[in-house]
């Protein structure tokens, strides 16, 4: 059994019908979460890049694997979901994978009073912006569209 089933065995991935609606709003709310962290970092607001530029890479993912009806209630979940279904083909990549988890990381020690460099504030905002352009761009998503995002490039 690899991590997949073991996640879908022991109830930290759900399987439930493919909702599209659920996909568009979490989709949505990824958009908006790096619109505002983009307005973070040209604020110079280092930690709040890094927080919103998380929550948009995690509702991107939480968006595409309910495309495939699932539910996770976990970042370690959600990752091994994205791993099985969407490695293979581009959508997102393992070293996107690795940053995602970072951020989550980097997001604590923020809300925690760490300092947060600019470079890192940009890292995790160049991964936020390519995980959500991939995933709109692989999934077929009435009223979103993969030029939407803003690109971001160091």
């Amino acid at each position: 059994m690899d991590a997949y089933e073991r996640c879908l065995s022991n109830k930290r991935l759900r399987a439930v019908d493919p909702d599209e609606i659920a996909a568009a709003e979490e989709l949505r709310t990824a958009l908006q979460e790096l619109r505002t962290a983009i307005h973070d970092f040209e604020a110079e607001h280092w930690a709040g890049a890094v927080t919103n530029a998380y929550f948009s890479m995690l509702h991107a993912c939480q968006g595409a694997i309910h495309v495939k009806g699932l539910r996770s209630t976990n970042l370690y979940s959600l990752i091994e979901a994205l791993r099985h279904h969407f490695l293979g083909d581009e959508t997102v990549t393992e070293e996107e994978l690795r940053v995602l988890q970072n951020a989550k990381e980097a997001h604590e020690m923020a809300q925690s009073g760490a300092r947060v460099t600019s470079a890192s504030a940009l890292e995790y905002l160049e991964a936020a912006s390519n995980v959500l352009y991939n995933i709109l761009a692989t999934l077929d998503i009435p009223a979103l569209d993969a030029e939407l995002v803003p690109r971001i490039s160091s």
